[in-house]
């Protein structure tokens, strides 16, 4: 009940403050993430590593391999100066900051706090990295290459995304969409001089022809989700189980017969129908390509769907997210007025809230949520 608390004041702070700060805003995030203790899962067995330095021999999902080389040297260094408590808090404070350095150079101020909202109620944003710890260190890393970029420190960039796949091998999967993006934006910084790490207000409206766009990617995602509860799940999925996907095939073996949802659809559908119509309308390269990844989250979403803890490559994807949806409210602010976008932020937390407040307030370790039984390391 603790996270659930702390998010509720989250939300009164975003509706009440009339000067939202991006910093205070991310200390409720910072307050649980670098708290936190009784979390069930990947966090014990991340403890018993960095406390013991090895793997719990007992823990059979205790995946930390030779070639994630972060992990392993940053857990091997500062056991010898902090303890595990100050581990997670000094990670969680790198994560905050690179979350609300993206919100606050390239998400529309004007919806600061929808994006901090995002990041506390999205099941695949916070919650999932309180548990798969190494992985969201990975997607943070790599948040923080693509910030880089924006200002223009293209070396140490790079080295970020290799940090990123130090942390957690999956990251591979997620680097062609940053060397695209990378190359992309080193090739324009040839020939602009203005750098982009500006606070943002959306000034581009809907073009009617934008949505013609939005509604062809639309259809193309519902009848890609039909195809994959189809011919996917049924000739690909039981190919697929029998390779070693990454060396992750482990994980294949989570594989479950799960129903997706007509709201699921609906909501995923209409999410990434907004993202593509703010693409369509966007004009800025930067912001552009963050509502290109937004777009693709819809797609990874479904494909990923039901394969375990495979599905967790989708966090890659989802985390720009923060960006992208405030930027949406801001064009629709734009062209339809205020309420309008109000509309489309209160749709989104509806929805998110529906399905992450029953895992914050879950006391059932054995379903891997276990989120009720948080409480602050202090304590």
């Amino acid at each position: 009940m603790i996270i659930l608390f702390v998010g509720v004041l989250l939300i009164v702070y975003g509706i009440t403050s009339k000067k939202y700060s991006v910093v205070l805003g991310m200390f409720f995030v910072l307050l649980i993430m670098g708290f936190q203790e009784g979390i069930p899962g990947d966090y014990m067995s991340y403890k018993y590593t960095f406390e013991h330095g090895g793997a719990d021999p007992d823990d059979v999902f205790s995946t930390v391999k030779e070639t994630e080389y972060s992990i392993v040297w940053l857990s091997q260094t500062l056991s010898k100066f902090m303890n595990f408590h100050w581990f997670v808090f000094l990670t969680s404070l790198v994560q905050c900051f690179a979350m609300g350095a993206m919100i606050k150079e390239h998400a529309e101020k004007r919806y600061w706090n929808f994006g901090i909202l995002l990041i506390f109620f999205t099941y695949n944003i916070m919650l999932i990295q309180m548990k798969a710890m190494r992985q969201g260190y990975a997607v943070d890393c790599l948040l923080l290459a693509y910030w880089l970029i924006g200002r223009r420190r293209y070396l140490l960039s790079l080295l970020f995304a290799v940090v990123a796949y130090g942390f957690h091998n999956s990251s591979i999967v997620a680097m062609p969409f940053y060397v695209v993006f990378f190359v992309m934006m080193f090739l324009r910084s040839k020939e602009k001089t203005d750098k982009s790490n500006h606070t943002t207000i959306i000034d581009c409206k809907v073009d009617r022809k934008s949505f013609k766009y939005a509604v062809f990617v639309a259809i193309g995602l519902l009848i890609f989700t039909v195809l994959k509860f189809t011919v996917i799940d049924s000739y690909v999925k039981p190919f697929v189980e029998t390779l070693d996907f990454f060396e992750y095939g482990g994980y294949l073996e989570e594989m479950e017969d799960r129903g997706l949802a007509w709201w699921i659809v609906l909501y995923n559908t209409i999410a990434t129908f907004f993202a593509a119509l703010y693409f369509q309308n966007e004009t800025d390269p930067y912001r552009k390509y963050m509502a290109f990844m937004s777009v693709a989250a819809g797609f990874v979403y479904v494909g990923l769907f039901g394969m375990g803890a495979l599905f967790r490559v989708s966090m890659y994807f989802d985390i720009f997210a923060i960006i992208t949806f405030p930027n949406v409210a801001g064009m629709l602010r734009n062209t339809y007025g205020k309420d309008v976008a109000n509309y489309y932020i209160v749709f989104n937390m509806a929805y998110l809230m529906y399905l992450s407040v029953m895992h914050m307030i879950s006391m059932n370790i054995e379903n891997g949520f276990g989120y009720g039984m948080f409480k602050f390391s202090f304590m």
